[in-house]
């Protein structure tokens, strides 16, 4: 018995697919294998590499970032012996940011990805996030056969028809915003105050959720993977998100990667090149915050006017990562004729 689940696990919305390899029936129920392929291009060889107590691997592949910061970022984040004894990092130049998880009757294993730029602009956020994936991976699983049915439950969100409709909808990235909120350090939500689905409750709003991670996602084996403790924790405030108006000055950048806010959404590189002239002149505001922007035919770049919800997906960066959250004064691009709703 096969079955192949396509999902994207990159912040900034790299691509990849997961699929769950054919096991026996007696096993099928506790074992899912998954497998995410991404290629990038690598340097020779690292610059620094640590191996770390738990087990992880930690591979630099520029002389921008030490390895040990890596590891003290990873710490903040939730970094476990379960998920760490088989884990290796690697961060980079022109690396995408994802990770690669895999179940088989050899045990447990995993890849996370790291972009250097995004690194060092927003490494909590970005490692939060990842971190939340191998969360979400390793016991959906090792404890739930590869099912999500009793996060969604937890979630609020059992037969919402919405699910896997867009990047911002898919389990696995609320899953991993999820995390990053309740259970990821406190700077996690600070280096990008918003949630990558802002149709749904934030996390810290939906009564039990971080209980149910701590305790019932891990089969109530443990509470102590991830930061359960409650010694560092992205408590979310309403308060906290983006201001609606144009002239305010976003506290981080979405990736989340995307890759990429997505996000999660993308986080701007950086060494980004120089920021194209803009060829669409936004409308005024309207009553709620939202801002209308105008395309003509063709692919065409613009500045977002504000920080928001984008109505139509558009592309960030070199590699024109789609996303569905903007950021004021950032440059993107879509293919036109289509006019653009950002709502705050």
């Amino acid at each position: 018995m096969s079955m192949q689940l396509p999902i994207t696990t990159g912040i900034w919305k790299s691509r990849a697919a997961i699929t769950f390899a054919t096991v026996s029936v007696l096993l099928v129920a506790a074992l899912a294998s998954v497998v995410l392929s991404r290629t990038e291009s690598t340097a020779s060889s690292a610059s620094d590499v640590l191996l770390t107590p738990e087990g992880t691997r930690i591979e630099v592949y520029t002389s921008r970032i030490a390895a040990q910061s890596v590891y003290d970022v990873l710490l903040a984040n939730g970094l476990s012996d379960q998920i760490g004894a088989n884990l290796t990092v690697k961060v980079g130049d022109g690396f995408g940011n994802y990770v690669s998880v895999s179940f088989s009757t050899g045990g447990f294993g995993a890849m996370m990805s790291l972009n250097a730029d995004t690194f060092v602009s927003h490494p909590n956020y970005v490692v939060g996030h990842e971190y939340g994936h191998l969360y979400a991976h390793y016991y959906r699983g090792l404890v739930w056969g590869g099912s999500w049915a009793s996060y969604l439950e937890a979630r609020g969100l059992t037969g919402d028809p919405r699910l896997e409709s867009s990047y911002k909808w898919r389990t696995n990235e609320i899953f991993a915003e999820d995390y990053r909120q309740l259970l990821a350090s406190a700077e996690a939500w600070s280096d990008g105050p918003y949630q990558g689905n802002w149709n749904i409750p934030l996390a810290s709003e939906v009564p039990g959720l971080k209980e149910f991670l701590c305790t019932t996602w891990q089969g109530e084996r443990s509470d102590t993977d991830g930061n359960c403790d409650g010694s560092a924790t992205g408590v979310i405030s309403p308060d906290a998100e983006p201001s609606a108006t144009p002239e305010a000055t976003p506290t981080a950048t979405p990736t989340p990667t995307p890759t990429p806010t997505p996000s999660p959404t993308p986080t701007p590189e950086p060494t980004a090149s120089p920021t194209p002239t803009p060829t669409a002149t936004p409308a005024p505001a309207a009553d709620d915050g939202s801002v209308t922007v105008t395309i003509g035919r063709g692919w065409r770049s613009f500045v977002a006017p504000i920080t928001g919800v984008t109505d139509v997906t558009v592309h960030w960066g070199k590699r024109r990562i789609p996303v569905d959250i903007v950021v004021a004064t950032q440059t993107y691009r879509v293919k036109g004729p289509v006019t653009i709703t950002i709502t705050p």
